[in-house]
């Protein structure tokens, strides 16, 4: 019998004075069984980050030919494409034939080998945010995560001030290509 994924009820607020974007949702989300809660944290957060009208969900960690988050336009075209992890430079590179804007938030311990070895073949896409996010802060984070719970981001100057349940962190995300270059 396959395993079931878990659910996680997130009221979400969002803040962002940086891009003036203000939103309130109350979501689900279901963490897959080969899924950390670090990867779920992620997920949430680049959510946040990228929050535009028609951002979504994709069906999970099992799809390959899908993103963790994505946005379509009217006409059913990929807006947005935003990946989470230590993505294949290659993945990237397609995702970015495929649309407009592509969005990388990495993460993990192992996160300085992957952007040694991947991240100068992604640098020349000219719609690409490749944002490394800190381990340290993100391990804080994760002991906020309940089943139901309430996410607070507020971005003001770069900084990213997270609170997830009774914790609260302030991320200082690393961009090695910034949204604002991003066509």
């Amino acid at each position: 019998m396959a395993l079931k994924p878990t659910i996680y009820k997130v009221d979400l607020s969002l803040s962002d004075m940086d891009q003036h974007r203000y939103h309130q949702q109350r979501m689900t989300l279901a963490l897959h069984p080969s899924e950390t809660e670090e990867r779920l944290l992620v997920r949430l957060l680049a959510y946040a980050h990228c929050y535009e009208e028609g951002i979504e969900f994709t069906r999970g960690i099992s799809q390959t030919d899908e993103p963790d988050v994505w946005q379509h336009t009217l006409t059913g075209e990929i807006e947005q494409w935003i990946e989470v992890g230590q993505p294949d430079a290659e993945r990237v590179i397609a995702a970015g034939r495929k649309s407009r804007r592509v969005s990388v938030y990495a993460y993990g311990s192992s996160c300085r080998v992957w952007q040694q070895k991947q991240a100068p073949k992604l640098l020349s896409m000219g719609n690409l945010s490749l944002c490394v996010l800190p381990y340290d802060s993100l391990q804080l984070l994760i002991s906020g995560l309940s089943r139901n719970c309430q996410c607070t981001l507020m971005i003001n100057d770069g900084e990213w001030m997270v609170t997830l349940g009774d914790v609260s962190v302030t991320l200082v995300p690393e961009w090695l290509q910034c949204p604002e270059t991003v066509s």
